[in-house]
C-alpha cells in the first residue's frame, strides 16, 4: 500500500518555494516531517 506522502521537492513546488526554503523551515521547527528516509545507496 503507497503512504501519501509528499517529497521535499514535491512539497516545494506545491508552495513556490525553494528546497531549500523547506530544509530551513524544517530546521527552524515551523515544520515537521512525518517521516524521514535515509539517502539511497
Amino acid at each position: 500500500m503507497k503512504e501519501d506522502l509528499m517529497l521535499i521537492g514535491e512539497i516545494a513546488d506545491f508552495f513556490g518555494i525553494s528546497r531549500k526554503a523547506v530544509r530551513l523551515y524544517e530546521k527552524k521547527g515551523i515544520i515537521k516531517p512525518v517521516k524521514v528516509e535515509t539517502k539511497l545507496k
